[in-house]
């Protein structure tokens, strides 16, 4: 400090290069905690990468999963990613594509189509993100009255792709109920069979999550072969509709083949669950290919298993804030926890629940005026009762030698109230401890999905 700056006085040139030194600290700090996400590849022409995730809607802290789902889509070097489950805040408000968009700006084109209203003037819906521009954007209803509730939709755009030319990017999620599954289906079909047509040549493709059974494989089988009579959706859609809505051999030709890109790079392509249990079991999540084209097609599954090392910090930061806030968790916490002070908390006896949540803020207050009324009286007071007495005359022959004891007498003292604080303050949030600790499983995974990709290239 005082060989760069010799004409200051010492105290004010180490006042000066102990901020600094603590700005530089504090620099090092964020880039530890929030590292820089690495730099997006330039657009390749001769090659296409495709993803499908499903978001899980805003369970589970949202704020802290959608840095890691952006960090895997950069590392995986993604160009269109089609999303499921995505909330919209507000009527016309932003979605959380749109915080993935903020998060990865190389994505400029984004659309998204509500399907499920919700409380509040909120939507969950469908969404494309892209690194090309995406053209003629269209959605279609393919509901169908039964069991599931949940109004079904699919959301297109025509993608001008440099080298592989026009593709159609088809985005859907489709119902949970089997029967259903198989109108759905055919709903899609006979939309894929009447925009596949406006382009000589084009690629179509279908992501998403279509809730694909390991015992009823009869949906993806249909699509493919629309017009085989052994498959369980031919005959249920033949029961419940009349023989002249079903596809004919004509019609079917006219139809693209879709292919499993998982398929044809081999592997079991397992997408669900990302939780410990059941584990990856099934893959509901798709991508599905038709092309007139000769193209390479390679497929891979990307899970969370750095989630919780990255980000697990970010989780309890904001478990720790919603049970400040002490509102409702906003969704459903499943058979195996409870909403407690805005968080789900696993039931324990060795982790009591608070009774009385509402005087949280009022503690957190308590705490953090007597911690500012420590850091205000007590490093500047002692230092100016120090400056004060041992600057004049008098003071000066006595204090000078036991300059050295003194700072460290009170710093010692500083640090014992500290820890004093420390302790009283673990004792009066004793019970939101608890529950802050009361962790359940599924907080540490950024989806209930793992992430599905496929590239083609000529």
């Amino acid at each position: 400090c005082f060989f760069f700056f010799p004409a200051m006085r010492r105290i004010t040139a180490a006042a000066l290069c102990s901020s600094l030194a603590l700005l530089f600290s504090f620099f090092t700090l964020y880039l530890a905690v929030f590292p820089p996400l690495p730099l997006p590849r330039a657009l390749e022409n001769g090659k296409l990468v495709l993803a499908t995730q499903n978001l899980w809607n805003v369970m589970f802290f949202w704020e802290a999963r959608k840095h890691f789902i952006a960090r895997q889509l950069r590392l995986q070097q993604v160009d269109v990613v089609c999303l499921q489950e995505v909330r919209e805040r507000g009527n016309g408000g932003p979605t959380q594509a749109h915080d993935l968009q903020a998060l990865l700006p190389e994505f400029q084109w984004l659309q998204y189509a509500a399907s499920t209203p919700l409380a509040d003037g909120q939507s969950e819906g469908l969404a494309i993100l892209s690194r090309h521009p995406l053209r003629q954007p269209r959605t279609a209803d393919i509901t169908h009255p039964g069991p599931d509730q949940n109004k079904r939709i699919l959301l297109s755009a025509w993608l001008q792709h440099p080298h592989l030319g026009q593709v159609m990017v088809i985005n859907t999620h489709l119902s949970y109920e089997r029967h259903t599954q198989c109108h759905n289906i055919e709903k899609l079909r006979q939309f894929v069979r009447s925009v596949s047509g406006e382009h000589e040549q084009s690629i179509v493709v279908v992501l998403g999550d279509l809730n694909v059974y390991t015992d009823f494989p009869a949906p993806m089988a249909f699509l493919q072969q629309p017009t085989d009579p052994t498959n369980r959706c031919f005959q249920i859609l033949h029961a419940q509709t009349k023989q002249s809505a079903l596809p004919n051999k004509g019609e079917a030709s006219q139809t693209p083949q879709f292919r499993d890109a998982w398929a044809l790079a081999g592997g079991h392509g397992y997408t669900f669950s990302a939780m410990p249990a059941p584990g990856p079991v099934s893959r509901p999540d798709r991508i599905l290919l038709a092309s007139q084209q000769v193209l390479r097609i390679t497929a891979s599954v990307h899970d969370d298993g750095d989630y919780a090392s990255r980000y697990g910090w970010l989780v309890g930061y904001h478990r720790w804030v919603s049970i400040l806030h002490n509102g409702p968790c906003g969704f459903d916490c499943g058979p195996h926890a409870k909403c407690h002070c805005g968080v789900c908390a696993a039931p324990s006896t060795a982790t009591p629940h608070p009774t009385n949540c509402n005087l949280t803020w009022r503690k957190a207050g308590l705490v953090s005026g007597i911690g500012a009324l420590w850091l205000v009286l007590g490093l500047p007071g002692s230092w100016w009762v120090f400056r004060t007495h041992c600057s004049s005359r008098g003071w000066a022959s006595l204090c000078r030698p036991a300059l050295g004891c003194m700072l460290l007498a009170m710093l010692l003292l500083l640090l014992l109230l500290f820890a004093g604080l420390v302790l009283w303050a673990r004792h009066i949030f004793q019970d939101e401890i608890g529950v802050w600790q009361a962790q359940i499983p599924e907080e540490l995974h950024a989806s209930d999905h793992f992430l599905l990709l496929a590239e083609i290239q000529q």
